[in-house]
């Protein structure tokens, strides 16, 4: 069955989102921004406080869509109309405090259940990796508040209320507004960390590892523009006149 189906796609989008997604930001900030160690992600990756977090931002979300779907089968248009601010709020909140909480386990080495804990030393580290996290999730998780969108109109249409094939559009303004911030913050939060790891270096050294950083996110920010503009192509109203 079709509705089966899309809940079951949504169901590995928000194990990616939640699970997955957090792991890779932890990379990021190993391997690309420097400001932590490997030791220090398996601290984070571990800490009660951020596995509660990952837990409870995906059973709200689940629990949410699966109730939205219910909905849709009374052709309750109001609850189903507030499904893409529901998500945006949704990320917005796992992108900031979510992962500023998650961050204050590496400040404070009793929040982590590894006995050789390593704590950084700068409250500034705490923030440029919150501010990394939120970079990441506002840029690329427009993709899949896409997908979740077109699950829901999918499922909306299977029970024939057609009322909401305009919910892409009529929020796209906002994730615009949420992808180019994020692109921003993957600039700020790259040169926030150059700042904190080149203690020593004169200003034309530090100038040259700011600009090799910069280059080196094209890529995530060429990434980040296409998926924008494929999806809006993706969800661009049919003609219905014929």
């Amino acid at each position: 069955m079709i509705e089966k189906k899309l809940q079951r796609k949504m169901m590995i989008f928000m194990i990616f989102m939640y699970f997955v997604a957090p792991q890779i930001w932890g990379i990021w900030m190993v391997l690309k921004l420097n400001i932590i160690t490997f030791h220090q992600y398996l601290q984070l990756a571990t800490s009660p406080l951020t596995i509660l977090i990952l837990v409870l931002f995906f059973y709200v979300n689940k629990s949410y869509y699966l109730g939205v779907i219910n909905k849709i089968k009374t052709n309750n248009l109001k609850e189903i109309s507030t499904t893409p601010i529901f998500h945006l709020i949704s990320i917005i909140l796992f992108g900031t405090v979510g992962t500023f909480l998650a961050m204050l386990t590496l400040y404070f080495p009793k929040l982590n259940i590894l006995i050789d804990a390593q704590p950084i030393e700068s409250f500034k580290t705490v923030i440029t990796g919150m501010l990394a996290g939120a970079s990441l999730t506002l840029t690329f998780f427009f993709l899949f508040t896409s997908m979740i969108i077109h699950s829901i109109e999918t499922i909306s249409i299977n029970y024939k209320v057609t009322a909401t094939r305009s919910l892409f559009y009529k929020y796209l303004p906002w994730n615009i507004a949420i992808v180019i911030t994020g692109l921003f913050l993957l600039v700020f939060s790259t040169v926030k960390a150059v700042s904190i790891t080149s203690n020593g270096l004169n200003t034309y050294d530090f100038i040259e590892k700011v600009n090799f950083n910069i280059l080196t996110l094209l890529l995530p920010i060429a990434m980040g523009t296409f998926l924008l503009i494929k999806q809006v192509s993706l969800h661009k109203p049919k003609n219905t006149n014929n």
